[in-house]
């Protein structure tokens, strides 16, 4: 019974089976695929830019933070915040945070205050002390060297005293010896008495050497205690010389320290004020963020918080508008100051902005795997900032996405279709899937210029004409 009622259906289904085989089969032989599961798109004739577009983040070209003093940071919180998006003006209402616990700080900061003042004197009195010893030192060796000075002329004139009694004494021993040496020629005294004169000669010579040899070393020794005397002497003025300078350098120093320590009070007293914190200009209020450890997740700032960074917020001006982007080594040559950008962001759909390039770097950097996870690891990339010239505060906010197209140059008229319509099959050419009804047919283009985004279509296609977004086949052959 039960086959008797699958047999019918299993015959219509191989049917149905058979005709969808040689509707695909007819399809394949005429280069016709069903218009199914594709999307399109029309091909749109127009003026058309020629560039390149690199994806960035909108910021203010016109911010100031309002910072909690470096003071405050990580010891308080924050009690009051505006909203973020605030617009404020100049000297309105930021925020407020805790100072009860920077008092502390304030008290011990006063308390080296005034420790600084009373070292001061205690400081300047010590210097005073080792100048005054100085001084003393050098008096000291100033008289040491006069009554060495004396001394040693004494001892000198003495010396060359017994060098002239020595001399006086060798010069009667010889006139002596002489007149003896006669006296015996006339035999008038014996050899002896000669022998005697003689010897008086040689004792008086030896007298004579050593006082001469007694009186240079009394010389010398006078050079040389004179020397190290004067050395002292100048030992001790420099001593002095240095302690006075020191005196200078300690009231400088201590004066130095009490003024740092003062205006350091000054200005913790001054941030302790009533924990205000107000906006440094006009603008629009963007809060710093925070981790919140409860949902794990980044946040704005509010009331409660921690101070975990010294920025709790930053005042931007929402017309003045830049976008960052890193343009390539290989399209750098193509971007100059001034150029004409246009800029589109993901969260105003359908608007266009005029943009030019502001600056770029004049030093390639390795592109961060976080700034482009399918960027080449030994790929290289400029910063480039472009600034926005027609901005609208309206929808345009600080830390949206966006694209800068680089135009390098426009055709006045052209017919164009999306970049991903154009299929190139090597040794055939290009194509594109034409729609017809329910079905796509494939027809031979000539391409042109084209951009990130769009190609233009020289050859084969008339505006209006819609084009799948890809190839058709594909599609079938995966289903």
């Amino acid at each position: 019974m039960v086959g008797r009622v699958l047999r019918p259906i299993l015959a219509v289904a191989c049917v149905l089976l058979a005709i969808s085989q040689v509707c695909q089969l007819v399809s394949l032989l005429t280069h016709k695929t069903v218009a199914a599961e594709m999307d399109s798109a029309a091909a749109v004739e127009g003026p058309f830019e020629v560039g390149f577009t690199r994806e960035g983040v909108l910021s203010s070209s016109s911010q100031v933070a309002v910072r909690v003093p470096d003071r405050l940071a990580w010891n308080t919180r924050v009690t009051f915040i505006v909203p973020d998006g605030t617009k404020v003006k100049k000297g309105d209402l930021i925020a407020k945070v805790d100072v009860s616990q920077y008092r502390f700080e304030v008290d011990r900061q006063n308390l080296q205050y005034q420790q600084a003042v009373q070292q001061v004197g205690q400081s300047k009195r010590k210097s005073e002390e080792d100048a005054e010893q100085a001084s003393q030192e050098l008096t000291r060796q100033t008289q040491s060297v006069e009554t060495l000075g004396q001394s040693t002329s004494v001892e000198t004139e003495q010396a060359r005293a017994q060098v002239g009694y020595d001399t006086w004494n060798l010069d009667w021993s010889k006139k002596d010896y002489a007149r003896q040496e006669r006296l015996r020629g006339f035999e008038l005294v014996p050899g002896d008495v000669v022998q005697q004169a003689e010897r008086q000669v040689r004792a008086k010579e030896y007298s004579l050497t050593g006082s001469e040899k007694n009186l240079d070393q009394k010389q010398t020794e006078s050079k040389i205690k004179q020397s190290q005397s004067a050395a002292d002497v100048d030992t001790a003025r420099f001593s002095l010389g240095l302690a006075q300078r020191r005196v200078k350098d300690s009231e400088r120093d201590s004066t130095q320290r009490v003024k740092r320590a003062k205006e350091e009070l000054d200005k913790m007293q001054a941030d302790l004020g009533s924990g205000e914190l107000r906006s440094p200009g006009d603008g629009m209020a963007v809060l710093s963020m925070t981790w919140d450890e409860n949902s794990g997740q980044r946040r704005t700032l509010r009331a409660g918080d921690r101070v975990r960074w010294g920025a709790l917020c930053m005042i931007t001006d929402p017309t003045q508008m830049e976008v960052s982007v890193r343009v390539t080594e290989a399209r750098i040559s193509q971007v100059k100051l001034d150029q004409e950008v246009v800029v589109t962001a993901e969260g105003v759909p359908g608007r266009r902005f005029k943009g030019k390039v502001a600056t770029v770097s004049t030093v390639a950097s390795a592109v961060p795997p976080w700034d482009d996870p399918t960027a080449n690891a030994n790929e290289r990339a400029f910063d480039v900032t472009v600034k926005m010239l027609d901005v609208d505060p309206k929808v345009l906010r600080p830390g949206m996405k966006a694209k800068a197209e680089f135009v390098l140059r426009r055709l006045p008229k052209a017919i164009a279709v999306p970049l991903i319509a154009l299929t190139h099959r090597p040794g055939q050419g290009e194509f594109v899937y034409v729609q017809r009804g329910s079905v796509f047919e494939e027809r031979k283009v000539e391409s042109a210029e084209r951009n990130d985004e769009a190609v233009v279509v020289r050859r084969g296609l008339r505006a209006g004409e819609r084009v799948a977004l890809g190839d058709p086949t594909k599609l079938e052959v995966a289903s």
